[in-house]
């Protein structure tokens, strides 16, 4: 059987921080990610961009984790939005009525321009 894997890469465009995400999340790898917010929280990014262009699946531990981090990001004054997601998993979110607290556009280069880089 072959491990699940979610791939995590950062990145910046001036002052925003972009995050790309590909694979599976989900219970077996929320754990890789909860590391990964640990290790930006510390650096207090305003500004972030979360792609889940990439992701072919995401569970309710996946989906409870983005929740947590845009909790987090929102705590400390900063300002997230997710984009590129699928429209399975945007079907999951509406279901969910969570597109009214979470910050969604269709892509990056959206994102980017709403914080004001190209």
């Amino acid at each position: 059987m072959q491990e699940k894997k979610l791939d995590i890469q950062k990145s910046n465009a001036g002052d925003v921080t972009i995050i790309k995400l590909s694979g599976e999340f989900d219970h077996e790898t929320e754990d890789q990610f909860r590391i990964f917010e640990q290790e930006l929280e510390n650096l207090e990014l305003k500004k972030i961009v979360c792609s889940l262009k990439g992701i072919s699946w995401l569970d309710s531990k996946g989906l409870g984790r983005l929740i947590l981090f845009f909790k987090r990001v929102k705590e400390y004054g900063g300002t997230i939005v997710f984009t590129d997601i699928s429209p399975q998993i945007l079907k999951v979110i509406r279901y969910g009525r969570l597109e009214i607290m979470l910050k969604i556009m269709d892509s990056e280069k959206e994102a980017l321009a709403a914080f004001g880089n190209q």
